[in-house]
């Protein structure tokens, strides 16, 4: 009997001390906030995003500018574009994502993930009203990062690699070549003219 309550308090210490660590550790953060967002203009597919965009480019993350807003946190992505494939076209573009770090504290929300800089990505946009910004179409969903090496320029001639989990329109284009996903839309637009 004794035996039994020395095992136990020794499963009781070690227990207390697993959670102790656990709570110390730095990969165990309590400066995670999370909003739960309910995003407009959800599309259904990467063909409606592609349609319903405004502006569509390649580009990479060259800036990145987070701040607070009305109690929300948004990140301003700056983006050098590299090719414009619809739309505006710009040298670099201005792009708002909910969400970013500040003042030590990670500010997300379940869906959109915030492009790293460096990186290379396809963008599928819309305008904010009066604010000569962009937005992606969904509110997440016109993100896509390429699979560029570092050796490489940043081409149609690259693969769709997989960069949200969230984003069910993802999954239709990992790893298939932009050139081709960007042909069979330029043909879905040649089509639709000519009717």
């Amino acid at each position: 009997m004794i035996n039994y309550f020395k095992q136990f308090f020794l499963f009781f210490i070690i227990v207390i001390v697993g959670c102790a660590i656990w709570t110390a550790s730095p990969w165990q953060s309590s400066n995670v906030k999370t909003y739960n967002l309910n995003w407009t203009n959800q599309q259904t597919s990467f063909d409606e995003a592609y349609q319903n965009s405004d502006t569509v480019i390649l580009g990479k993350i060259k800036n990145k500018e987070t701040y607070e807003d009305k109690m929300v946190v948004f990140t301003l992505v700056e983006v050098e574009a590299t090719e414009v494939i619809k739309g505006d076209n710009r040298d670099s573009y201005k792009i708002l994502f909910t969400g970013g770090e500040l003042n030590g504290t990670i500010y997300k929300s379940e869906e959109c993930v915030i492009p790293s800089k460096d990186g290379t990505y396809l963008f599928l946009l819309k305008p904010r009203e009066n604010e000569g910004e962009y937005i992606p179409i969904g509110g997440y969903q016109g993100v896509f990062e390429l699979d560029t090496k570092s050796n490489k320029t940043i081409t149609k001639e690259v693969k769709i690699k997989s960069f949200n989990q969230n984003n069910r329109i993802e999954n239709e284009i990992i790893n298939k070549d932009l050139k081709v996903i960007l042909e069979e839309k330029k043909q879905t637009v040649d089509t639709s003219h000519t009717k």
